[in-house]
């Protein structure tokens, strides 16, 4: 079964017993744009403990969900506490600050934001840490010296390109699917990026990882996008912008 198919399963049940996204992002502890990705089927990688959950709050068997079993329903469903069908009503019914504490609160919980390595890659290197800045906060690394809070991670060695000076967690889907959503990007810090190349800059105050484009013939500088849905970024003369690094 395809993942559109399992993700077809999935909103159909939901619609079924009348359940939101939000209540179900609530109940299963992930944000609401896991379970869109997964309904729409554009999800890249299906995280069985992330079904397992999804068909414990849907009341449905995980095997037919993924059609490995023609049986809707078990005779001993995953375990949904009562406490957690409990915030998934509460959640329906919160405000969208109260929401968004929510999901700041159970972001270390989603399986979608866990980098997990095979086990069958070995590491001689060891671990390097290295300082790693939420996105929005790339725009206070416009004066280098005084950068904003960061939080130091540790990396397997072969994960960290060469001549890496920190990491910068990526937020929204304009760079997919070469750069995905929540995922982690190693920067070098240098005051220019080359053509062509992904970089992380700071224009008009604002944080941006985009790829840079040089139009010589009409002399425009954009900040390009991967993801076709959104346009570019022309850098006018009047702009300023900032390189913090080049994305390694």
């Amino acid at each position: 079964m395809t993942n559109e198919q399992i993700g077809r399963r999935i909103r159909e049940r939901r619609n079924e017993i009348g359940m939101s996204i939000d209540a179900l992002a609530g109940i299963v502890g992930v944000n609401k744009s896991s379970i869109s990705r997964y309904e729409n089927g554009t999800i890249e990688k299906l995280k069985l403990p992330v079904i397992e959950s999804i068909a414990g709050a849907l009341g449905v068997n995980p095997a037919w969900l993924i059609g490995k079993s023609d049986k809707m329903v078990l005779d001993e469903l995953p375990s949904i506490s009562p406490d957690a069908q409990h915030i998934g009503v509460l959640y329906d019914r919160a405000d969208d600050v109260d929401k968004m504490l929510t999901h700041n609160v159970l972001d270390k919980y989603d399986e979608e934001k866990i980098v997990t390595i095979s086990t069958s890659k070995k590491n001689p290197g060891g671990f390097l840490e290295l300082d790693v800045y939420d996105e929005p906060a790339a725009a206070g690394l416009g004066n280098y010296l005084s950068a904003p809070e960061s939080r130091r991670e540790q990396f397997p060695s072969f994960m960290v390109p060469k001549g890496a000076s920190f990491g910068i967690r990526i937020s929204g889907d304009s760079m997919e699917p070469v750069i995905a959503d929540c995922s982690t990007v190693f920067v070098k810090h240098t005051m220019t990026v080359e053509r062509g190349k992904v970089g992380i800059f700071v224009l008009n105050g604002s944080g941006f990882c985009k790829q840079l484009i040089v139009d010589r013939k009409k002399q425009e500088v954009h900040l390009h996008s991967f993801n076709q849905k959104y346009e570019d970024i022309v850098v006018n003369p009047e702009d300023t912008l900032i390189t913090i690094g080049q994305v390694l």
